[in-house]
């Protein structure tokens, strides 16, 4: 028996605050063209870190 593995990316959405931090949004994409645009997006609200890692 085989296990296929394929790549995908993941993307994790942190709001940072003086006292606490969250993750906000944690989403999955096949596409690295994708990820990178939502996160690139992310990146643009104040107080939001975004982190693209691919799986």
């Amino acid at each position: 028996m085989s296990v296929t593995y394929s790549r995908f990316y993941k993307v994790i959405v942190v709001k940072v605050d003086i006292f606490d931090s969250e993750i906000v949004d944690e989403r999955h994409f096949s596409e690295p063209a994708e990820a990178m645009r939502f996160c690139d997006d992310m990146k643009q609200t104040p107080g939001i870190s975004a982190l693209l890692i691919e799986m």
